[in-house]
């Protein structure tokens, strides 16, 4: 057997726990399977266990809740169920939320898959890509001849969240105090958004549902007009016609207050 053919079964053994190499051994007794399957488990194990291990680096509080040996468990799933599809490692676990909302026994608690998606957007705040946020000063400069076609985007560390249950309450709580018992699981429908800050701090707060619908907006590449054309259209708090530009402008001044927004374009 080739060296390459021989790393290439090694790994496809190691990937999928296979306790024997996928390709026919050669003659050589230090490649042999037999003698060294004991050897293969050692690096099928490790590469599992560093899998976990990142896990519970992205998910410390969900970890906190769970315990080890049943995160240990859900990791050993989650390894199989969806493998790293990512050359870095950074990325496992990026559909947990999904996986914890889908299968059972964490299904029958959709706190659990609420505390994931929180976790993982606290985890994107600190290796999202930068840009130039727009300040209030330039905002403040702006010609009011401009704000129809203002267009703006999301900073890329911001995300946006819609949780049914009371995940931060459980986050904070452990976070505060990881030996006290968390709150108990109930409903608290709310937006929220997750991001960075230009002092590298993470932040978050909650929005409400029209405002969350105009930062979608946002994202989709909407003008400032467009947004006012929207909240018209949207009126579901039946807001006069005359506020409806003066809500919006409010918002875009909290959002470049906040440092949600980057690359205005005129």
């Amino acid at each position: 057997m080739k060296l390459r053919e021989w790393q290439e079964s090694l790994q496809l053994s190691i990937l999928d726990a296979n306790p024997h190499l996928h390709a026919a051994s050669c003659d050589d007794p230090i490649l042999d399977e037999e003698r060294h399957a004991h050897k293969l488990a050692i690096y099928q194990n490790a590469y599992r266990l560093r899998l976990i291990e990142a896990l519970r680096t992205n998910y410390p509080v969900l970890h906190l809740v769970l315990g080890d040996v049943v995160f240990s468990q859900l990791g050993l799933h989650m390894v199989a169920a969806s493998p790293p599809a990512h050359a870095s490692i950074r990325w496992f676990g990026h559909d947990l939320a999904h996986y914890l909302g889908q299968f059972e026994p964490f299904s029958a608690l959709p706190v659990l898959a609420d505390l994931a998606r929180f976790e993982w957007s606290l985890r994107h705040t600190v290796d999202a890509a930068d840009a130039k946020r727009w300040s209030e000063t330039e905002l403040a400069q702006l010609p009011a001849d401009e704000w129809v076609n203002l267009q703006f985007h999301l900073h890329p560390s911001v995300s946006r969240l819609r949780l049914t249950w009371n995940a931060l309450e459980v986050w904070q709580a452990l976070m505060a105090d990881a030996n006290a018992p968390p709150p108990a699981p109930t409903r608290a429908p709310m937006h929220w958004l997750v991001w960075r800050s230009s002092d590298q701090s993470t932040q978050w707060r909650s929005a409400d549902a029209q405002e969350f619908k105009a930062l979608q907006r946002i994202a989709e590449g909407a003008s400032f007009a467009q947004l006012c054309e929207q909240q018209l259209e949207n009126n579901e708090d039946e807001t006069p016609e005359a506020q409806v530009a003066p809500r919006v402008a409010s918002w875009l001044k909290g959002w470049v207050k906040d440092e949600l927004l980057v690359q205005v374009q005129v």
